[in-house]
């Protein structure tokens, strides 16, 4: 019986295998341990398995094994504790850390995609290879990358000179993201190259790294190949009188801009820029900039929410209520960690007051969060632009027109909902944008939509 596990270090997912040790191996294991240095997982694969096992799932390129590797496993005894009893037994004595050393077989991350597609949702791919629970979590991860790919949540970006496909984890993603993290089996993040010190990277990191590399491949994969636009040369024209000058050789295609070379390794099979191209020094901060507005989003610990606020009753049986607006749409944070945690946004605009200092300890521009946010959802209600003519807007009235049309915004229509009988309010949440839209009431009510489409607000009977 084969149990294949993998880790994922320095861009690649490195696949092992654990298999019942000979009888022979533990006394070489002990006797390894006792001179203090790694010795042989006594329950290691070694290479053919892992070639059969790829072979299976019919993967089209696996590398030779990577040697250097170390598995920091709980030993006792001398000898290490197997992830399954299907393995071996556990071995009696306290536990500690050791690391021993391992067959790996790393992945680059396309054909690490093809791997973990196959054995997706399996538990046994074939009589005999048994799926470990670290590889059924790569697998799940990856899952969630293709999601990520299949609802364009990636951006194009520039890291170490190489044109990326990066992933956006914004809204509802955060959570799902840190639920994954948290899951993440402790094999996963117990292979290193150093037998000195056990990883220490975080679970959290390591699965932000595995979605980097997973998103930009299976980007790439849906991709024509581009070929490079070449710059025009002044002797092209006319060959007989240019002067003869001996050929050197090519460095690669000239590109007529360092965004054509950009967009060229956008689409190559590696993200590497080859070739020539003008002005390509301060390409990494313009696509920095290019990026900041969905960048700020992403990462900012609230989302923008909206309460539309009902008239006084002292407005709604009087005169007054023709007079002026009585509507009111006021405008909130919530926190992404709690939801039921809302600020006001007029107590985060200064930063003496206790929401801008709360913000200004996470090092997070409020501010700019906000003018972001609040003209992303201008786009969807007008109104709002008015409150954006002054300095620190928290609000917007609205008469009974704007505040139909409110309620009846193409992207929000759709996501009305029934209020829960204890939170007093009707929730619209918009499917891309992270921006929740709140609609509370100072009635328990329900919002129902006539065949005209006209919202009729009813009281709820208690």
């Amino acid at each position: 019986m084969l149990l294949l596990h993998a880790g994922f270090a320095d861009t690649r997912l490195l696949l092992w295998g654990e298999s019942a040790a000979p009888a022979s191996t533990p006394k070489a294991a002990r006797s390894n341990h006792a001179a203090d240095k790694p010795g042989f997982y006594p329950y290691d694969a070694g290479d053919e398995p892992l070639y059969a096992a790829l072979a299976e799932c019919e993967v089209a390129f696996a590398p030779r094994p990577s040697p250097g590797w170390h598995l920091w496993a709980p030993t006792a005894a001398g000898m290490p504790l197997p992830s399954s009893p299907l393995v071996a037994e556990a071995p009696p004595g306290p536990l500690t850390l050791h690391p021993w050393r391992v067959t790996v077989i790393p992945l680059e991350p396309q054909s690490a995609v093809e791997f973990l597609g196959a054995i997706v949702g399996k538990e046994v791919v074939v009589p005999g290879l048994v799926v470990g629970s670290t590889l059924t979590f790569w697998a799940q991860a990856m899952r969630f990358a293709g999601a990520l790919v299949a609802t364009e949540q990636f951006l194009p970006g520039l890291v170490d000179g190489r044109a990326v496909w990066r992933p956006v984890i914004a809204g509802a993603n955060q959570q799902r993201v840190a639920t994954l993290a948290k899951s993440m089996p402790p094999g996963c993040q117990a292979l290193s190259m150093d037998a000195d010190a056990c990883p220490t990277q975080s679970a959290s990191k390591l699965l932000a790294a595995f979605l980097d590399e997973t998103v930009d491949a299976l980007v790439r994969a849906t991709l024509p190949r581009a070929e490079a636009r070449r710059m025009p040369v002044a002797d092209e024209s006319d060959e007989s009188q240019a002067p003869r000058t001996p050929k050197r050789r090519s460095t690669g295609p000239k590109f007529a801009s360092a965004h054509d070379q950009w967009l060229a390794g956008l689409r190559s099979a590696t993200g590497e820029l080859t070739g020539t191209a003008p002005d390509s020094d301060g390409l990494a901060e313009q696509v920095e900039q290019w990026q900041r507005p969905v960048t700020v989003a992403a990462s900012a610990p609230c989302r923008l929410c909206f309460r539309l606020e009902e008239p006084p009753e002292e407005e709604t049986n009087g005169r007054a209520a023709n007079r002026r607006p009585g509507w009111y749409l006021r405008y909130l944070l919530q926190a992404t960690s709690d939801p039921s945690l809302l600020m006001p946004v007029a107590d985060a605009w200064s930063p003496g007051k206790r929401g801008g200092a709360a913000f200004r300890k996470r090092s997070f521009d409020v501010r700019e969060y906000l003018y972001g946010a609040l003209g992303q959802a201008a786009t969807m209600c007008p109104p709002i632009v008015d409150s954006l003519k002054t300095a620190t807007p928290g609000g917007q009235p609205l008469d009974a027109s704007a505040a139909h049309g409110f309620l009846n915004a193409r992207p929000l229509k759709s996501w009305i909902s029934s209020p829960a009988t204890s939170s007093r309010r009707i929730r619209m949440i918009t499917a891309k944008a992270p921006i929740c839209m709140n609609v509370y009431t100072n009635r328990y009510t329900r919002i129902a939509v006539t065949p005209r489409g006209v919202p009729a607000t009813t009281p709820m009977r208690m």
